[in-house]
């Protein structure tokens, strides 16, 4: 009984840290714990696997575009309050400028 407790409230603590970590996962930024700490959850959580399908996908569709790391500005811009991924971060700026 507890050990299901302590077991859920390690599945939810880390489903909480993946999806915050996702897009820095995609852009390579995390170090190889963080990786695989990213990579041990989603073998385990359907929601986290889609989520994170969902924005390789992204990625690669807004990459085929044009949308790629050279043509987007770098992530916390002057002005800026991070409140989104490096991914989205520079998505939104990129939509931003050629509105």
């Amino acid at each position: 009984m507890i050990g299901d407790f302590l077991r859920r409230q390690a599945f939810m603590r880390d489903h909480r840290w993946t999806r915050s970590h996702m897009s820095p996962y995609i852009d390579r930024e995390l170090d190889s714990r963080d990786r695989a700490r990213v990579e041990r959850h989603t073998e385990i959580c359907p929601e986290c696997r889609r989520a994170l399908a969902t924005l390789r996908r992204t990625v690669q569709a807004l990459r085929r575009l044009g949308i790629d790391e050279g043509a987007i500005a770098p992530s916390g811009a002057a002005g800026q309050q991070r409140t989104a991924g490096p991914v989205a971060e520079r998505v939104i700026g990129y939509l931003r400028r050629t509105g």
